[in-house]
């Protein structure tokens, strides 16, 4: 808190200033600036790592998605698919059934 107050005020002024904080709280409810830059970094270090898994997720189901594609384009049984892929045949016929769609209206 002393180190932001000095920038704007005064000597005097930022004895007073502090002495009147002092007076507000206990110096024990302060929170020093490394402590407030340590709580930012921990959490800026948790959103970084929420928005990396998800990513990775997505990247994760995109190429499941593409592998499963490619199986039904080479002519797979939906049950070899599942097997392989771990996906259950009920996702298999509903990306079968979303190609076919997308074929049909290229078509």
């Amino acid at each position: 808190m002393d180190k932001i107050s000095s920038n704007f005020l005064n000597k005097e002024e930022n004895e007073i200033f502090m002495d009147n904080v002092k007076l507000l709280y206990d110096d024990s409810d302060l929170l020093t600036i490394e402590e407030l830059t340590r709580m930012e970094q921990a959490c800026y270090n948790s959103e970084k790592k929420a928005i990396e898994k998800h990513v990775i997720e997505q990247g994760i189901k995109s190429k499941s998605k593409e592998i499963i594609d490619n199986m039904l384009k080479q002519g797979f049984k939906h049950e070899v698919i599942s097997s392989i892929t771990g996906k259950s045949i009920e996702e298999i016929k509903k990306i079968a059934n979303n190609n076919l769609k997308m074929h049909n209206r290229i078509f």
